[in-house]
């Protein structure tokens, strides 16, 4: 395969199962990647932590109500990083452009590593799929010009991201920290997005804003969901790089991920997912690991109910 030579065998398997790449529904493949992380170090060892995590719980989705044990994943293992960022990124895109041609029938969940992933992820699936749209689910914009004079900093993926894409692709749900440049690009741009506060004051609503946005098939026949573990509350989330107070509960989030991959599921839109920046050095408990190996759960299970449902319609 030719995946093998960008990817090495990971110590353990997402699930604690090993399973035929040709059989699996699912493709998880790890992304250790840590270069410009500004707070909270650690992000490079979060694949290892969560797929301990994901061996130690249970797979059972009460929304889907289904046994995610019952899908096959296949973990790819983890993407070779050098010490070269530029050629890291690049070993990403190589890895998500294979990976993307398969996307008609699986489901491929990257596993961070620091945000900036999904830069390379991204200009992966720009060669293999069209019309692609961007929902991230983080407690910031990530959209600065330069952060630290890097403009490949974490901090500045999602504007590196919308110079591909395009800002009317980007999409944000529960942002609650940025700067005043930031917003003023938002604005510019007419970016939808919906903050922290209107998500806890009507999730139903909020979650209609994002639906009507990614809602045509043809502008977003392709949507990848950006997942930084730092949009939950740092009392359920305190393992990240960049903990802000006041984020989403596991509850609201898993209620709008059921929703949303429902939605692109019967529209017949392609997802791919990432999730990014936990910080197992800065965990406590393991929680933050556990809480993303359980959002990676719900994603499957809702994309695996919802792709059963139609093929039976």
């Amino acid at each position: 395969m030719v995946l093998e030579v960008f990817v090495s065998k990971a110590y353990s398997y997402f699930g604690g199962v090993e399973n035929d790449f040709n059989k699996a529904k699912v493709i998880v493949v790890g992304v250790p990647f840590e270069s410009s992380t500004t707070y909270k170090t650690g992000t490079r060892f979060a694949p290892y932590a969560i797929r301990i995590a994901s061996s130690n719980i249970e797979f059972y989705s009460i929304r889907a109500d289904i046994d995610v044990d019952e899908v096959p994943i296949y973990d790819l293992g983890d993407i070779t990083i050098s010490g070269n960022r530029d050629e890291t990124l690049k070993r990403i895109e190589e890895v998500a452009a294979i990976l993307a041609d398969n996307a008609d029938s699986k489901l491929i969940v990257f596993l961070g590593g620091e945000h900036t992933i999904t830069l390379g992820v991204v200009r992966g699936l720009i060669r293999r799929r069209k019309n692609i749209c961007v929902i991230s689910i983080d407690a910031h914009f990530d959209l600065r010009e330069e952060y630290l004079d890097d403009k490949l900093s974490h901090a500045c993926v999602m504007r590196r991201v919308a110079e591909l894409v395009s800002p009317q692709n980007i999409i944000f749900y529960g942002v609650r920290a940025f700067s005043g440049e930031e917003k003023e690009y938002v604005l510019r741009n007419n970016i939808v997005y919906v903050d922290v506060q209107e998500i806890l004051k009507s999730p139903t609503r909020s979650t209609a804003k994002i639906l009507e946005k990614i809602n045509d098939p043809i502008t977003c026949t392709h949507v990848h969901v950006s997942i930084d573990m730092d949009v939950y509350d740092p009392s359920y989330a305190p393992g990240v790089g960049n903990p802000e107070p006041e984020g989403l509960t596991p509850s609201i989030m898993f209620d709008f991920i059921h929703r949303l991959i429902s939605r692109l599921q019967s529209n017949n839109q392609t997802i791919t997912v990432d999730v990014v920046e936990v910080s197992p050095p800065n965990d406590c408990n393991d929680v933050t690991s556990i809480l993303a190996a359980k959002t990676i759960i719900e994603i499957i299970a809702s994309w695996y109910l919802s792709k059963h449902s139609n093929s039976k319609e």
